[in-house]
């Protein structure tokens, strides 16, 4: 028995130790992690096509660059550009003739790829990522060359792509993890056999303490390792600065050996991996929630953030308004609606639900029946915008019905979804249009062709939790809407500081729309602006009076999530 125990500790020690080697340093030279973008091109003329790339704080220039020659034939042909791994690149031009050419070109797809993994985008979506410029014009086959006043430049320019590009290098390599953990099963299968055969032969007396204490000492010399050769790569941000490595001087002597101490518990060798493992393995495992106050692991590994008092007050009912008039915030909404009757605009104000209160049956019964019995805050707030006339719509039942069907919120996140912010759009838009004749009614959901990122591996909420997602084991699939923004004009800090102007080339009305809002405002502006000549975005939870004066919109639009109406009295 103990020799079966032994070698069942060896070879897990032995697994561990080839699995984090293997992935570091024999993976990455058999596979370079590298970003690589390829178009697959009919061209029936020799040319040069060149494809720019920039970082979101970049310039494009010739220096991010690459030339590939392309060769006039009518089968396909991919053309491949290395991009260097080194940027964080967020657009791309591709410049499809540097010659005055008028064939057309045909791009059957786009495929990004990174470390064995590929996006592929065919050519049906080509145009919601990239827009064409006006010595391009758009058909079924394929894009056309155009001469403009002898001249021709014709160039697809990519919308910001750094979000795709994220989620395709957080993306695992199941190729490489099955090789991994193929190659260090066998290798320690055969080193565990070889000792085996060894101890054998020899009969050495007392050959198992030997071995254990070999094996005590690599579980001590690991961190060591990993310090000399880097070998963690386990990518979690802890919600705290990690201490630093302290100097000792003679007026700190006394108390270097305890600031050493808390520095090395901060920072020793394969410490990110283990509270890695740590917290996956009680998750999966035992159902033990790490950072329990941070963070609710739910039905069908459903996160909950659960951090800040705002969200507990918020879902458990804690701490309904003291009075109907909710206070100093309902009197800025009654001074906004005066103020829009009397200028002849319109004012409506909404609330996006909390991802609990949507998918309040992923959360824990033992959270659901801690809550009080108190009047929630959202209702009040509707109660009081109906009593005193001031247009607004509510989401839940349209999102508690949808949800049967679609994913709405991100399982990995405090976010929506796409698909989320559509019921919302459609909600908003559909109340303005009937107000204002002038707006076009919100368009069909299948206007808008909702992408599905399947496996995706982000979140706000893992970080929380300590983990590093890279094997997968909290997977999410992330619905996405990318807007070919060939009309849309974006302008920062226009109406002051943080504030986004948004406008619309191709409306045909001339209205101007503010909304205020945080974070889920995100995705909903995406849909928003199609409906207005100018969109601007105010980031902030409060109606600002100034503001809106300044800008002297046609409609105003409050919309907040429903946590943060635990910020006021």
């Amino acid at each position: 028995m103990k020799k079966i125990i032994f070698y069942s500790i060896l070879f897990g020690l032995l697994f561990v130790v080839l699995y984090v080697f293997n992935s570091k340093y024999i993976l990455n030279k058999y596979q370079p992690k590298k970003l690589k973008v390829l178009f697959e091109v009919v061209t029936v003329e020799n040319d040069i096509f060149q494809l720019y790339y920039r970082e979101a704080s970049g310039k494009l220039s010739e220096r991010l660059s690459e030339k590939v020659k392309v060769i006039a034939s009518e089968k396909p042909q991919i053309l491949q550009f290395d991009i260097p791994d080194t940027l964080k690149v967020s657009h791309f031009r591709f410049d499809f003739g540097n010659s005055e050419r008028e064939t057309d070109v045909k791009i059957n797809k786009i495929i990004f790829t990174y470390n064995g993994n590929k996006e592929i985008i065919n050519r049906e979506v080509i145009s919601e990522l990239f827009k064409a410029n006006r010595y391009t014009e758009q058909h079924a086959n394929g894009f056309t060359r155009k001469i403009i006043n002898g001249r021709s430049s014709p160039f697809l320019l990519s919308i910001d792509l750094e979000k795709l590009i994220n989620c395709l290098k957080e993306r695992p390599n199941k190729n490489r993890l099955i090789i991994n953990i193929l190659l260090s099963t066998i290798l320690s299968f055969s080193i565990c056999i070889a000792i085996f055969l060894h101890a054998k032969n020899i009969k050495l007396r007392g050959k198992d303490d030997i071995v254990f204490i070999s094996a005590f000492v690599l579980i001590l010399l690991m961190p060591h390792l990993d310090e000399l050769f880097n070998l963690d790569n386990t990518a979690i941000t802890e919600k705290r600065e990690l201490k630093k490595k302290p100097e000792i001087t003679f007026e700190n002597y006394d108390e270097y050996p305890e600031n050493f101490e808390t520095y090395y518990n901060d920072n020793f060798g394969f410490r990110k991996k283990m509270v890695s493992l740590g917290a996956m393995l009680r998750i999966k495992l035992f159902h033990s929630i790490p950072n329990s106050n941070n963070v609710i692991v739910g039905k069908d590994n459903w996160l909950f953030y659960w951090k800040s008092e705002i969200i507990k007050n918020s879902y458990l009912n804690k701490n309904p308004f003291s009075s109907d008039s909710l206070g100093k915030f309902g009197q800025s909404f009654l001074e906004m609606k005066q103020f829009a009757n009397q200028n002849e605009k319109l004012f409506l104000s909404t609330v996006y639900p909390n991802k609990h209160t949507i998918y309040e049956d992923k959360i824990p019964t033992r959270i659901r029946n801690i809550k009080k019995e108190n009047i929630k805050r959202i209702d009040q707030f509707y109660i009081f915008l109906n009593n005193n006339n001031i247009p607004n719509c509510d989401h839940r039942e349209t999102l508690l019905k949808q949800k049967k069907n679609d994913q709405l919120y991100l399982k990995n996140d405090s976010h929506w979804n796409a698909k989320g912010a559509y019921y919302a759009y459609y909600n908003i838009i559909n109340l303005i249009s009937k107000e204002d004749r002038s707006i076009s009614p919100p368009l069909g959901i299948d206007v808008f062709h909702l992408q599905k990122l399947q496996n995706y591996l982000g979140g706000d909420l893992l970080p929380i939790l300590g983990i590093d997602n890279s094997m997968g084991l909290f997977n999410d699939n992330y619905i996405r809407y990318r807007p070919s923004r060939n009309h849309f004009k974006k302008s920062k800090d226009i109406y002051g500081k943080g504030n986004l102007l948004i406008e619309n080339l191709e409306c045909e009305n001339e209205k101007t729309a503010v909304f205020f809002g945080d974070s889920y405002s995100k995705e909903l502006l995406n849909f928003l602006p199609l409906h207005f000549r100018n969109t601007i975005f105010i980031p902030n939870i409060r109606l600002d009076m100034k503001q809106v004066k300044a800008i002297d919109p046609d409609i105003i639009v409050y919309g907040i999530v429903e946590r943060n109406l635990e910020n006021f009295e």
